[in-house]
């Protein structure tokens, strides 16, 4: 039993569509091996025999024999000009798949190259580059693609665009990958852009109009490609397939349904609303704060003017405490009542003096010390 649960896992593995693509990459590759000895013994044949005519034909125009050298020079003449016809220049950026009668030959780099225009031919140019792969194009939505958002909502994308990169740049796995993106999918745009408009939806479909818009505004996340390898990494795997690297996932607005506008609108309002309340609220606090500091009279300028650094920067409990001491105190010296501290000495004069003063600073922006003057 467990041998055979061993064989199905193994048969999955090799059915899997990346291992598929590996096999066939392999195989081709081994081909082009086979291919280029071919051509290699082809070139070395068809040089030595225009070689051997030419100088025939330089012999018989040394006799005079002008029909005969012209024989024999016309296939070393035929030869310089097909090879200079099959000259051509690879770009830094570009890298060049070379077929030999249909089959894979060679991949050329950047630099002047030669190409045998009867018997090769190009099969495709890989950009090194990122290339953008649109989403939802135009030419198969015309009137375009309105996702269903998690619980009620649609939005249409604008311009969501897939940017890949041929994998390996710079490396020995250049030309794989190039062989990849030739030969592993029939077309690798539209498999990517097929991969990645489902993989995009599914991604949206489980996300609610806030979530869109929060991670439509969130600075930490570099794309949307983000969220969407983190759910579908076989998608990122299936790219790789193909000879290429997902780079990032632009989307560059959201059109959104107008219910859903009407219905954020609501929400930004009652938002707005609850925002305006909670600052009424403060200011509100701060009003009656000061109402009762100047309701307290005597006792709020006290404590406001201990909490003070320049009388001694006490916190506002011990303002508190002091300030409501002082009044009694205070009160007491206006009415005579209080006038000896323990152990002697009257306390009036100097206690009517700070009422004074402190009543003063009531009327003035700088208030004065709280000790009357010597």
């Amino acid at each position: 039993m467990v041998e055979q649960q061993n064989n199905q896992k193994e048969q999955q593995e090799e059915n899997r569509p990346g291992r598929r693509a590996t096999a066939q990459i392999e195989a081709i590759k081994r081909d082009m091996e086979k291919a280029t000895k071919t051509v290699n013994l082809l070139i070395k044949i068809i040089v030595f025999v225009a070689g051997v005519c030419l100088m025939l034909g330089c012999i018989c125009f040394l006799f005079g024999q002008w029909i005969v050298g012209c024989v024999f020079c016309t296939p070393a003449v035929t030869v310089l000009f097909l090879f200079l016809g099959g000259l051509m220049v690879v770009g830094p950026e570009e890298r060049f798949l070379i077929e030999f009668l249909g089959r894979a030959y060679c991949v050329k780099n950047p630099g002047l190259r030669w190409v045998s225009p009867v018997l090769m031919r190009k099969r495709m140019v890989a950009y090194t580059w990122k290339q953008p792969v649109d989403l939802f194009p135009e030419r198969r939505y015309p009137n375009g693609v309105h996702i269903d958002l998690k619980k009620g909502g649609k939005t249409q994308l604008v311009e969501p665009i897939l940017w890949v990169r041929m994998d390996g740049v710079g490396t020995d796995l250049e030309d794989e990958s190039v062989l990849r993106m030739a030969y592993s999918v029939d077309d690798w745009k539209e498999a990517v852009t097929e991969g990645g408009e489902d993989a995009l939806r599914t991604c949206l479909n489980n996300l609610m109009v806030e979530e869109v818009l929060s991670a439509t505004h969130d600075s930490s996340r570099a794309s949307w490609w983000e969220a969407v390898r983190e759910n579908f990494p076989a998608l990122e795997e299936a790219i790789k397939s193909y000879g290429l690297v997902p780079v990032s996932l632009t989307i560059s607005d959201f059109n959104w349904d107008p219910a859903v506008v009407a219905s954020r609108q609501k929400v930004f309002e009652e938002e707005r609303s609850i925002a305006i309340a909670e600052l009424s609220k403060e200011a509100s606090k701060d009003e009656i704060g000061q109402k009762a500091l100047e309701i307290g009279g005597l006792y709020g300028v006290m404590a406001k003017l201990l909490m003070q650094k320049q009388y001694g920067g006490h916190t506002e409990e011990e303002a508190k405490r002091v300030a409501k001491e002082l009044v009694i105190y205070f009160k007491g010296a206006d009415t005579g009542t209080i006038t000896h501290l323990q152990g002697g000495g009257d306390l009036s004069p100097l206690l009517t003096g700070i009422l004074a003063l402190m009543r003063g600073s009531r009327r003035e922006e700088n208030s004065p010390s709280l000790l009357p003057p010597a």
